[in-house]
């Protein structure tokens, strides 16, 4: 690992920090999304099923 000075240390960290946290939201929209979309197709399943019977 190179000299940093802990200001810069300190900068990367915090750094690493909001990325980590960025990605988490991420995460957790793209699980919100995943979910919804889960329950439409079973919505529009039961639709189906309704409509051919």
């Amino acid at each position: 690992m190179k000299n940093f000075q802990p200001a810069k240390l300190h900068e990367r960290a915090h750094r690493q920090d909001e990325l980590r946290n960025d990605l988490a939201v991420r995460m957790q929209r793209e699980r919100m999304l995943q979910a919804n979309l889960e329950s439409e197709e079973r919505v529009e399943t039961k639709r189906f099923i309704r409509q051919v019977r």
